[in-house]
């Protein structure tokens, strides 16, 4: 929660500035992220995977291939997701939902890599 605040916080103070609408998106998809795990739904993690996927296609599109700078903005976010990941945050959270595993975002994301990278 203490993230998402973080990220709504400052994305209202960049949009003011004539910023990127982005960081307010994610700071309150990770609000709603969090409320989800206080009410241990199994839907946070599925959320959160399509907040990974945007968060990639938008940093993309804003830095296209720069590696440096990619990594500034994929890097906490997907610290993050692992450590939902691997730690057992079921517990907290509540059980993933069945969808959870579902294979199609890891396919079509990594179809899109690659069709990007070729």
């Amino acid at each position: 929660a203490a993230i998402g605040l973080v990220l709504t916080v400052g994305g209202i103070m960049l949009l003011l500035k004539g910023g990127s609408l982005f960081y307010l998106g994610a700071g309150g998809t990770e609000l709603v992220i969090a409320f989800m795990c206080f009410k241990r739904w199994g839907w946070n993690f599925v959320l959160y995977g399509f907040l990974l996927a945007g968060t990639l296609f938008w940093a993309l599109w804003e830095v296209r291939f720069d590696g440096w700078a990619l990594a500034a903005r994929l890097l906490g976010p997907t610290v993050l997701g692992l450590a939902m990941l691997l730690l057992p945050t079921h517990r907290i959270c509540g059980p993933p939902s069945r969808w959870f595993w579902w294979p199609w975002p890891a396919r079509t994301a990594g179809g899109l890599l690659k069709r990007w990278t070729i």
